[in-house]
């Protein structure tokens, strides 16, 4: 079977399932696809999810000085300072000095040149025009992709030159990390998952919070981690799904279509209980389990004996899962 698209899942929905144009629900096709999606890749652990891999380059933190504002743009200018800076929603800056500048911490709400960002409001009126505003960026926040789901984290490292651990830890330990003196950590890094909402509004992104910061924009942060459901960005896009289970997601689809058009004849949970028990289901499981599990270091094998691969020499085990 050709990978399945939008276009090709509206043609079944509305031709051949329903075999008219949707009409008793608000959710377009595109939606409702989304919906199918998030529904397959949750089904079942699969393995063809496992061992996606995710390489960050670190952003370094920008140290302000002698900046100037323009209060009616709400902009702050400084020449060549924001050259290496890429903006992302919930970057912050802390205002620490400047002439009728109100300490504190500012959200940013772009960047549009590398002369200048703009903020979300006013660090203070009385400051339009100085040109000593001082401040800290200290860029700890890095973008995970698209496809990365937040269920599983199956290996991290940090790569400077040297293989660091990188430790997940609560929302509490991070904050009291960062309102420590020190600024570095030899033990490595220690980081947070977690949902930022959009500066611009719509959907949350999600971030991996850390903490030390970092003024080397080489430091690389690599991540193996399973992934979530793809949201198609055209009408005419492969779904990114093994075509092996193209079957069981055109049922699971055919499922959420009629349970939003049709609820009196069976709701969309009933439909897709039938397709979790169905044969579609059981041969797409069967078929899942003859991939190559990530299983490391086999007991006895040359790996296990190796003192190349001691634990001290690569400590980037560990998972952590979400309930």
């Amino acid at each position: 079977m050709s990978g399945l698209t939008v276009r090709l899942l509206s043609d079944i929905a509305v031709e051949g399932e329903v075999g008219q144009s949707l009409t008793n629900t608000p959710l377009e096709i595109r939606e409702l696809v989304n919906l199918a999606g998030e529904f397959l890749v949750s089904m079942y652990p699969w393995r063809w999810l496992e061992g996606r891999e995710l390489r960050i380059e670190l952003r370094a933190s920008i140290e302000l000085t002698g900046a100037t504002w323009t209060n009616g743009t709400l902009t702050l200018t400084k020449a060549a300072a924001f050259t290496d800076y890429t903006f992302l929603s919930g970057d912050t800056i802390e205002i620490t000095s400047g002439t009728g500048a109100g300490a504190g911490v500012y959200e940013v709400a772009s960047r549009p040149t590398a002369n200048t960002i703009t903020l979300t409001a006013t660090i203070g009126a009385a400051a339009d025009g100085q040109t000593d505003i001082a401040g800290i960026m200290l860029n700890n926040q890095v973008a995970l992709s698209s496809d990365f789901d937040i269920q599983s984290i199956t290996g991290y490292a940090m790569s400077d030159g040297l293989v660091r651990r990188m430790q997940m830890v609560s929302p509490q330990d991070l904050a009291d990390l960062r309102s420590w003196d020190g600024r570095s950590s030899l033990a490595g890094f220690y980081a947070l998952v977690n949902y930022v909402r959009s500066t611009a509004g719509g959907q949350p992104s999600l971030r991996i919070d850390h903490w030390p910061e970092t003024a080397d924009t080489d430091e690389v942060l690599v991540i193996r981690y399973r992934g979530g459901w793809i949201d198609p960005a055209d009408d005419d896009d492969i779904i990114t799904i093994p075509n092996w289970v193209n079957g069981l997601f055109i049922e699971v689809f055919k499922g959420v279509v009629r349970g939003h058009e049709e609820p009196q004849s069976g709701s969309v949970d009933q439909r897709l209980l039938e397709v979790q028990s169905g044969v579609l289901f059981v041969n797409a499981v069967n078929r899942d389990a003859m991939l190559q599990p990530d299983l490391g270091g086999m007991r006895g094998s040359w790996l296990e004996d190796s003192s190349y691969m001691r634990e001290d020499r690569f400590p980037i085990r560990g998972t952590i899962g979400m309930a």
